[in-house]
């Protein structure tokens, strides 16, 4: 009898690593013939992938898959991607069919859910072809796969499947072709029967499905699941948010063990793309979307925090960023007037010990990944034996970049560079410079070289090179305790050095060995080292610059292009293309490691790659990372999110790995942060997302929104949609959230009092006074004194508003005809706000000016007293002449 077996396969950061083989039902080993399970590809078994052969032809072997039907196996627990498997050929196991001698079924990287490859099967119009992993499967078995809508061939996900290597098989299926149509169809002896249809109500088309079907004794049901949008088919053909069935059936036609399979049915000839096939048993309706292990339920919002108040009109927050002045009036608003602070960590321990009961939140950043924000991601991905490139994307083709930030590298740069015996002295300045002075030392010491990632060149420029019989071995770590400190230094073959061992300027290239290990040295990060370990005394050579390999080509400008890696040639699928591997990539694919294909963030420049909120592997990282984080700043609120607008970072065709669901992802990866640090929370830096962050906001119901107020550059239409925002979303969640609008004294100055009294007027006209915060210029210029960035006139209680906004008065501009200006207003209980914007036209591009040529005069119907920024009062007025981009702020008499 033969050995039949079980293959457990967990996905991580979308690629299946091989966990275990559980054998049973042993007897004799296996016959060799190629019947392995899914995934025994690094087992050296061959993967089936020649040509289909003649009409009704079986790949895999007659009598075998006789034998195997006849004696039926538990169902197989199985994820299979097709991402490791030989482009054009089947997982190792599978097997195949036509009716057709020209259709083609084989892994294919043209169209891909997880990239880099997906399962193609292309026929003629009357072409039926299968694929399957030939060990069958209990009769009871739930099958999902990714499928493709771009045509109207039937695409077939289907169980309990007997004969599938004849032209009379038996099975049941679901069936599911663009617009779409789900059709759920028992077939025996070849003779289809449709047991239920169900059309989608909008049309649907050129995007990615999850499609399931469930069989549990006489129970078939079929399930259709769409990533981008995270929604379910429903039996009325609707889409909705919880999951459902869209198509159910009771028949006992087919029982028993058999076949899973994906098939192509006939009517319309083409390709269609499955992938992230899953067999698993029977279960709800909660397919796992994007080849990822099923998650726990999104966590719930949590309440809206309590903030103690100090003015009952308005809410004030403040910035404190390295390098404010902590002085005075710094110390008499805490006291006095802010609400809540966003400082540096280094201010919490003062600010606490002013006013305890303020929140402070602390910066952080997840949507890139930079300096000890990414070496702590790689750390942890190694502890969990999680894929390093699980939490970022990775172009499709060369990408040109351009930016630069305080906290990005240079991509050759080494992170960190040492050099001495027992004591080591920190080199990595200099190593970077072109005028540094870095000696390899003597004997007994050492020089080392460290990069957050595997590395193969190490480029020299010499001071002054080796002379007088010095030597030094090249080294690496091949093994490391838990805390990363080195036991194991090992020889370092190299694959060329022009440098001649340091005598003149040049490279240094090896492989990186298989056993290298990411270390601590002097107390760094975990970086993968190497060290030139001076074995002979003599001249040491004197190196001006020590870096790696420049692989974006920027020489050393904000420019350059990420370059695209080959993963076909990589066929150890290491990560790594040597050098009989990189002579064999696709032309335009120049990466030599997976790494530097990382999608950059826009504007920040190099070494800052963006992340994959779609990870699961990347979002534990956020939690477990975030824990820590505030667990060394106690007297941390909460946190600041930046870059948390739900931006994706790359469209869809530039990145390997899908976008779709990246704002929606990005919202439950802050709500399960804020579920894990409770009753501390987080306030995510969504500035000018727009709508892009509904989902952020729904799921964490805390936002600020930078640059939002901008009273001497927005137009009438601009502050519209402003006002339009911030009143939507204070409905994303019950009660409504907490909004920090912060404010830019764009086409003017911080001290510009026209430009305090326009934020002002503003903020009253759009804000509640219970849940929205005004930053004064706090993004524009976050490290400043709090002189220039607070406004007396904000003490000044006007009262609570007695209404919403409304438009007073509009007509033409009196300086361009061509554009009309709208004055607003809002009543409160003791003042008439009053803002009038830049005026405009719609579809106009042209920025209107801020003159007294703008002025209009307005009767007030009553008389009023101006309030000044320093929070005193003007004389009474009963009419008001204002400009383009003023506010006015008018206590009732």
């Amino acid at each position: 009898m033969k050995r039949n077996r079980m293959l457990f396969l967990v996905p991580l950061g979308g690629a299946a690593l091989l966990l275990a083989a559980v054998y049973w039902l042993s007897s004799s080993p296996p016959d060799g013939a190629g019947r392995s399970s899914v995934g025994e590809k690094e087992s050296g078994h061959p993967t089936d992938g020649g040509p289909l052969a003649g009409q009704g032809e079986l790949f895999a072997g007659g009598e075998e898959a006789a034998e195997e039907q006849a004696n039926p196996t538990p169902a197989i627990d199985l994820r299979e991607s097709f991402d490791r498997v030989p482009a054009t050929g089947l997982p190792a196991g599978w097997s195949r069919w036509s009716n057709d001698t020209d259709s083609t079924l084989g892994a294919s990287g043209e169209r891909a859910l997880s990239a880099p490859q997906s399962l193609a099967i292309t026929g003629h119009t009357n072409a039926v072809a299968r694929a399957w992993p030939a060990t069958p499967v209990a009769a009871d078995v739930q099958a999902s796969s990714a499928i493709l809508l771009s045509t109207l061939i039937p695409a077939q996900v289907l169980v309990r499947g007997t004969g599938l290597n004849t032209a009379a098989p038996n099975y049941y299926a679901v069936s599911v072709a663009r617009g779409l149509e789900v059709q759920l169809l028992r077939v025996v002896k070849g003779n289809a029967t449709v047991l239920g249809t169900v059309k989608s109500a909008a049309y649907f088309s050129q995007k990615w499905v999850r499609v399931t079907i469930s069989a549990s004794g006489n129970s078939i049901r079929a399930q259709v699941f769409r990533p981008d949008t995270s929604q379910y088919l429903n039996a009325a053909g609707q889409w909705q948010a919880a999951a459902a069935w869209a198509l159910s059936a009771t028949d006992a036609q087919i029982t028993g063990a058999g076949q899973i399979a994906l098939a192509k049915g006939t009517g319309y000839a083409g390709t269609i793309y499955f992938d992230d096939f899953t067999v698993q048993k029977p279960e709800g309706a909660t397919p796992p979307p994007d080849n990822q292990p099923p998650q726990p339920p999104p966590p719930q919002p949590l309440p809206r925090p309590t903030i103690p108040r100090h003015y009952e009109h308005i809410r004030i927050g403040m910035l404190m960023y390295a390098g404010t002045p902590f002085g005075t009036l710094e110390e008499q608003l805490l006291r006095s007037s802010v609400d809540l602070v966003i400082p540096n960590p280094a201010f919490l321990e003062r600010i606490s010990k002013i006013t305890p009961r303020t929140p402070q939140l602390i910066y952080t950043n997840t949507s890139n990944l930079y300096l000890d924000l990414l070496t702590d991601w790689l750390a942890y991905a190694d502890r969990k034996g999680l894929p390093r490139e699980a939490a970022f994307y990775h172009v499709t083709r060369p990408i040109p970049f351009r930016g630069d930030s305080a906290s990005s590298r240079a991509v050759n740069m080494f992170w960190a560079v040492y050099r001495g015996g027992q004591t080591l002295t920190d080199m990595t300045s200099a190593a970077h410079s072109g005028t540094g002075k870095v000696s390899f030392g003597a004997s007994g010491e050492s020089v080392y070289i460290g990069y957050p990632d595997r590395f193969r060149e190490i480029n020299v420029r010499l001071v002054s090179g080796a002379a007088g019989g010095w030597s030094a071995a090249l080294e690496y770590p091949s093994g490391v305790d838990a805390a990363g400190a080195v036991t194991r230094w090992a020889p370092l073959p190299t694959l060329s050095d022009t440098t001649a061992r340091l005598s003149r300027p040049g490279v240094i290239l090896f492989d990186p060995p298989a056993d290298w290990k990411p270390a601590s040295v002097n107390g760094s990060a975990r970086l993968f080292y190497v060290r030139f370990r001076t074995t002979a005394g003599g001249t040491a050579p004197v190196a001006a610059q020590i870096l790696g390999r420049d692989y974006v080509g920027a020489n050393g400008t904000k420019a350059g292009v990420i370059p695209v890696f080959d993963l076909a040639a990589d066929t150890d699928k290491d990560g790594y293309l040597n050098d009989a591997e990189y002579l064999k990539r696709a032309p335009g694919k120049d990466a030599r490691f997976f790494y530097e294909s990382r999608m950059y963030t826009e504007g920040y420049g190099q070494m800052r790659p963006a992340t994959n909120p779609s990870s699961p592997a990347f979002r534990g990282w956020a939690v477990d990372y975030h824990v820590r984080f505030l667990a060394r700043h106690p007297l941390a609120s909460g946190l600041f999110m930046d870059n948390a607008g739900g931006k994706a970072p790359a469209a869809a065709s530039d990145v390997l790995e899908p976008v779709a669901n990246y704002a929606n992802d990005s919202g439950l990866m802050l709500a399960a942060v804020a579920q894990a640090i409770a009753p501390r929370w987080v306030l995510a830096n969504v500035g000018g997302a727009q709508t892009r962050a509904d989902p952020i906001i729904a799921h964490n119901p805390a936002y600020f929104e930078e640059y939002g107020i901008r009273p001497m550059s927005h137009n009438w239409a601009f502050f519209e949609d402003l006002a339009n925002l911030v009143a939507r979303r204070a409905a994303l969640a019950t009660p409504a959230p907490i909004a920090v609008l912060d404010s830019h004294p764009q086409r003017g100055t911080p001290t510009d009092p026209r430009m305090q009294m326009g934020v002002l007027a503003y903020y009253y006209l759009i804000a509640d006074p219970e849940w929205t915060f005004l930053v004064f210029f706090g993004g524009y210029e976050p490290a400043t004194t709090w002189a220039r960035h607070w406004v007396p006139a904000v003490v000044y209680n006007i009262g609570k508003p007695t209404g919403k906004w409304s438009q007073r008065a509009t007509g033409p501009d009196p300086s361009n005809p061509a554009l009309s200006y709208r004055l607003y207003q809002r009543v409160y209980e003791r003042a008439l706000v009053l803002y009038k914007p830049l005026s405009h036209a719609r579809g106009s591009t042209v920025t209107a000016s801020l003159g007294d040529e703008t002025a209009t005069t307005h009767d007030l119907g009553g008389t009023y007293r101006p309030l000044r920024p320093d929070a005193t009062l003007g004389a009474p007025i009963t009419s008001i002449t204002l400009r383009n981009g003023e506010g006015a702020i008018l206590i009732k008499q």
